[in-house]
């Protein structure tokens, strides 16, 4: 589930962070909890953390010198919200289903218009989230059974 978090940082500040730190716990195979420090140019830095195994909050926050931006259940939000000088402004962002039909939908259509991959996601940004993850998963000595040295 760490890929959600790090899929929203990228949305902000991209897939280049200059430096990553980790902390991971894994229980039979299975990070079921990550801790995850992003550090930016220009001083930018996003704090994630997702986890399988606790009961928590699913909300981001993006913080700026005049506010910030709440995301309530970042990962299949409906709406979030802008606060700037104490004030609350909701935007809607309804979204299909429970939120993975837009993806099943975009899938569709590129295969439908012969596309091997979508503009909105490309595969540049999955390999690029994979680098990061693979990053954090040697950080914290997490091997796949069948990698190799």
């Amino acid at each position: 589930v760490g890929v959600y978090c790090i899929n929203f940082a990228a949305q902000f500040f991209g897939y280049e962070p200059e430096e990553v730190v980790s902390a991971v716990k894994v229980d039979y195979g299975v990070d079921v909890r990550s801790n995850m420090i992003l550090k930016y140019k220009g001083g930018k830095t996003a704090t994630l953390s997702s986890a399988i195994e606790l009961s928590k909050i699913a909300d981001a926050y993006v913080f700026g010198t005049d506010g910030f931006i709440r995301v309530p259940r970042f990962f299949s939000a409906k709406e979030f919200y802008i606060v700037k000088d104490g004030k609350e402004q909701l935007v809607e962002a309804a979204y299909i289903g429970n939120g993975f039909e837009e993806e099943i939908t975009e899938a569709c259509r590129c295969i439908k218009e012969g596309r091997l991959e979508s503009p909105r996601h490309t595969h540049r940004e999955t390999v690029d989230a994979l680098r990061i993850i693979d990053g954090i998963r040697k950080e914290n000595g997490i091997k796949f059974p069948l990698e190799y040295e």
